[in-house]
C-alpha cells in the first residue's frame, strides 16, 4: 500500500519541482548564473519522468484483502475472466481498468423507519395474508459476493446487484411466503417456518447471480390496519454501521492530490511565460 502511495504522489512532487526550476529560472537566478539550456535539459527530464511515472501510476493497482478486482479490457474481449486476487498487479496502461468488489459481509435492511435501512424513506414490504388482510413486514439479510464468480456478477448486473436483484427479489418473496398464512397465524410460533420459507428460495436466486446468502432475518410484521405488532424480533435492534460512511483519510488525499495535478496543469503555462518575461527584463 506505502508503495501505490508513493507512485501515485511521485507525479505531483515532479510538477512542484518543474514549477520551482522555473520560478527560480525566472524569478530569483542572476542572469548568468544558469544558462537556459541547463533549465531546459532539466525540464525535459522532468517532463520525461512525468511521462513515465504517469505511465507507471497507470499500470499498478493494488487489491485490498477484503476486495476482488474485475478487470475491463480492450485486449481481452472487454471483461478479463479471472478475478483479480488481493496483492499488487501490473495492468496494460490505457486499456485496462480495475474495478473493485467487496467480497466482504453485506447487510440489507427493508424497514419502515427512514433511518434504518439504505433506501430513503419507507421501504418496509406490503404484503396481503391468505384471508386478505395486509400487513407490514420488516426484514433484514446479510449476503456477501463469491469471492470465485466476481466477474461473473460483473458481467450479469455491473455492480448494480442490491438494487435491480437482491431488492425486488426480497420483497417478492416476502409477499409470497406471507400470503401463505392467514392474519392470525402471523406470531412468534411460525416465524421459523415463514424465514424458511423465504430463505430457501432467496438463497437459490442469489446463488445464480454469483451471491452468497449468510443470514436472512425476520423484524417484525406489524398489522396494516391498527399497527399492532403481529411478529418482533427479540432484543433492541442493533444500529447500522455504514460500510463507508463520509470520506476517508485515502481518499482526501487522492483528492488533494488531484486538485494539485490539475492546477500545475494550468498554472505552468501560465507561470513558463511570465517566467521568460521576468528573465529578459532583468
Amino acid at each position: 500500500m506505502i508503495v501505490i502511495q508513493a507512485i501515485s504522489w511521485f507525479p505531483t512532487l515532479l510538477w512542484v519541482a518543474l514549477s520551482g526550476l522555473i520560478l527560480y529560472w525566472g524569478f530569483f537566478s542572476r542572469p548568468r548564473e544558469v544558462r537556459g539550456w541547463v533549465v531546459a535539459a532539466i525540464a525535459g527530464g522532468l517532463l520525461l519522468s512525468l511521462l513515465a511515472s504517469a505511465l507507471l501510476r497507470a499500470s499498478v493497482v493494488f487489491i485490498q484483502p477484503s476486495d476482488r478486482g474485475v478487470v475491463i479490457s480492450a485486449l481481452d474481449e472487454g471483461v478479463r475472466p479471472e478475478e483479480v486476487q488481493p496483492g499488487l498487479h501490473f495492468m496494460v496502461p490505457f486499456l485496462e481498468n480495475v474495478l473493485h468488489y467487496p467480497v466482504t459481509r453485506q447487510t440489507y435492511t427493508l424497514s419502515n423507519q427512514a433511518v434504518a435501512g439504505q433506501t430513503a424513506g419507507d421501504d418496509s414490504v406490503e404484503a396481503r395474508t391468505l384471508d386478505g388482510q395486509i400487513v407490514i413486514v420488516d426484514a433484514r439479510l446479510v449476503f456477501s459476493l463469491d469471492p470465485q464468480r466476481v466477474v461473473e456478477t460483473h458481467k450479469m448486473w455491473q455492480g448494480r446487484y442490491v438494487d435491480n436483484l437482491i431488492r425486488p427479489q426480497v420483497r417478492g418473496i416476502i409477499r409470497d411466503a406471507v400470503s401463505r398464512y392467514e392474519l392470525s397465524e402471523l406470531n412468534p410460533a411460525t416465524r421459523s417456518a415463514i424465514e424458511e420459507l423465504i430463505t430457501r428460495p432467496l438463497d437459490e436466486s442469489l446463488d445464480e447471480a454469483g451471491l452468497l446468502l449468510l443470514d436472512f432475518e425476520l423484524l417484525s410484521i406489524l398489522s396494516a390496519d391498527d399497527e399492532s405488532v403481529l411478529l418482533a424480533r427479540s432484543g433492541a435492534a442493533e444500529p447500522e454501521i455504514p460500510a463507508f460512511g463520509g470520506t476517508s483519510q485515502s481518499s482526501a488525499l487522492k483528492n488533494i492530490r488531484s486538485f494539485l495535478e490539475s492546477l500545475a496543469c494550468i498554472a505552468l503555462p501560465i507561470l513558463m511565460i511570465v517566467a521568460v518575461i521576468a528573465r529578459r527584463r532583468r
